[in-house]
């Protein structure tokens, strides 16, 4: 069904396009909200994703499928989204006020070096599968078919315990050393 999907909405087919909105839109505002707090800013990228997906319906190819190509584009908006928020000069202004406070030693205020080391040693403690895949996509900067090609194991298996992964290593972080951080800052932090 959405490969005829596809090839409707490469004709201009607004009823293709309304149906492949429908089937995902959903899903890509739950992805979002999991990295975006904001609802409205998640809701405008995943608006973002599908006005490119019209406006680029000619260059989508019929064998495709429309998932990844609609996953991978909100991902990369809401990277975008991040680099936008850190070259502002409200969080310029932001990182030049913190630098001048005082914290406290239970607030687990870290150096960027400290920090990092602390990372890389809760991604040493991982579980042995998942510290190789964390490593590798996000510090070595393989893709999830080059990872599932070295390790020998599938693609969505790769994708699970990638997310696996990160989950376990936020919650670490939070738990062990009480550092809130979201998963999208590791993987910005690390690219």
């Amino acid at each position: 069904m959405e490969k005829r999907l596809i090839s409707g909405l490469a004709r201009g087919d607004r009823r293709s396009f309304d149906a492949i909105y429908y089937m995902y839109a959903r899903r890509l505002s739950g992805y979002a909200l999991t990295y975006v707090v904001n609802r409205e800013d998640a809701e405008e990228l995943v608006e973002d994703v599908f006005i490119s997906l019209w406006n680029n319906r000619e260059s989508i190819k019929n064998d495709s499928t429309v998932k990844p190509l609609l996953f991978t584009s909100l991902r990369n908006r809401i990277i975008d989204y991040y680099r936008s928020r850190i070259r502002s000069p409200l969080y310029e202004d932001y990182v030049n006020i913190t630098n001048f406070q005082c914290y406290s030693t239970d607030t687990g205020s870290l150096e960027y070096a400290e920090f990092e080391n602390v990372v890389m040693g809760e991604i040493s403690r991982l579980p042995s599968t998942q510290g190789r895949v964390v490593r590798m996509s996000k510090l070595d900067g393989l893709s999830h078919a080059e990872i599932s090609a070295l390790l020998g194991i599938s693609m969505s298996t790769v994708r699970n315990v990638l997310s696996l992964g990160l989950k376990q290593l936020r919650d670490r972080l939070e738990k062990l050393h009480g550092i809130k951080i979201i998963s999208l800052a590791l993987i910005y932090l690390f690219e």
